[in-house]
């Protein structure tokens, strides 16, 4: 059993030991502690949980434990009254504790906690994997997690991240500065090597976007995957642009700007599907039906292999990697579908 599969099976039986005998809506819960230890896409997953739980209790303080990083996205979220990254700066009691994502440390504070509920991820994890034959998308295995509160939810799902006017405005002078009128955006970065899509292919496909739809084209990414933009952008026929080193809210202003995001299955590529515009994923090592894009204008593409899902560290077809499967003219045709 792997380091994941245990966190959950624990946190399964601290719910259990918890919540034993005890009917969660017969609590008016008052504080409210959500756990999301993980990365961008989890964060924004996460939004229309946070929603829910926010409508259901409009009169509790909810206070979120997440990492620095992913603290970004929320900044202008009005379900969440405090923000903290360590354990040192919970020194309240919480009625209830909702865990998306913890480990060994936050199941060893719900257990000194004792709150009146808890709710986790680790139960649903395992419902699901025992009673249906694949996990839902992460979106719905949130709004699982909270089922015991506020019931199936039947409402139309969508996701909605809000931005500042710094964000607007530093994303407006970006564009002014460089004189760019429409463009799409390129992510060519992924945290692991197996999940980016060969650069000759983001280069092939902005050509045809610079050429058929006279889009200009702007990459996206950290100031560590800015070399590896710039070898892309040297294989292009036409000038680029890079935006890099931007807070993560600021790219979000830039997307709801964009006619069209194409990226790896990243973090980036959620935070697009949250501003509402046309997305497509790129998937190989991965499981898109758990992880895609979320939205009514997103859509992806994957070659699944009988090796999928791998570790995403050694590949057992180096000579035809699941991503170098993926061609230009199927990404050409996932983008005239998603902005018909």
């Amino acid at each position: 059993m792997d380091k994941w599969k245990r966190v959950y099976f624990f946190s399964w039986l601290v719910s259990i030991f918890i919540n034993a005998f005890k009917n969660p809506q017969k609590f008016s819960f008052k504080k409210i502690l959500v756990i999301r230890l993980d990365e961008i896409g989890d964060m924004v997953t996460s939004l229309p949980a946070l929603d829910v739980l926010k409508k259901k209790y409009p009169d509790a303080e909810i206070t979120i434990w997440c990492t620095p990083l992913t603290a970004q996205l929320l900044q202008y979220n009005k379900a969440i009254r405090r923000i903290v990254f360590s354990e040192k700066e919970l020194s309240e009691k919480y009625d209830l504790i909702v865990d998306l994502r913890g480990n060994f440390r936050t199941l060893w504070f719900a257990l000194k906690q004792f709150p009146k509920y808890r709710l986790d991820r680790g139960t649903v994890r395992f419902r699901n994997k025992f009673f249906l034959k694949q996990h839902p998308h992460e979106v719905f295995t949130n709004l699982q997690v909270l089922e015991p509160l506020a019931g199936k939810n039947t409402d139309d799902i969508s996701l909605h991240l809000e931005t500042g006017t710094e964000n607007k405005q530093a994303a407006q002078k970006f564009l002014n500065e460089n004189s760019i009128g429409k463009f799409a955006i390129f992510h060519s970065g992924a945290r692991k090597v197996l999940r980016r899509l060969p650069g000759e292919k983001f280069a092939q496909l902005g050509k045809y976007l610079r050429t058929n739809l006279r889009l200009e084209i702007i990459f996206v990414g950290t100031n560590d995957e800015l070399n590896e933009i710039k070898e892309i952008q040297q294989m292009m026929n036409f000038p680029t642009f890079a935006f890099c080193g931007f807070s993560l809210l600021d790219f979000a202003a830039l997307c709801a700007k964009a006619e069209m995001m194409i990226g790896n299955e990243s973090g980036p590529m959620h935070i697009a599907a949250a501003m509402n515009i046309p997305v497509v994923g790129l998937f190989g090592p991965g499981e898109p039906h758990t992880f895609s894009p979320f939205g009514k204008k997103a859509t992806f593409i994957h070659h699944k292999l009988e090796c999928n899902p791998c570790g995403q560290v050694v590949c057992v077809h180096p000579e035809n990697t699941c991503m170098n499967r993926i061609i230009v003219d199927e990404i050409v045709d996932k983008i005239k579908r998603v902005t018909a």
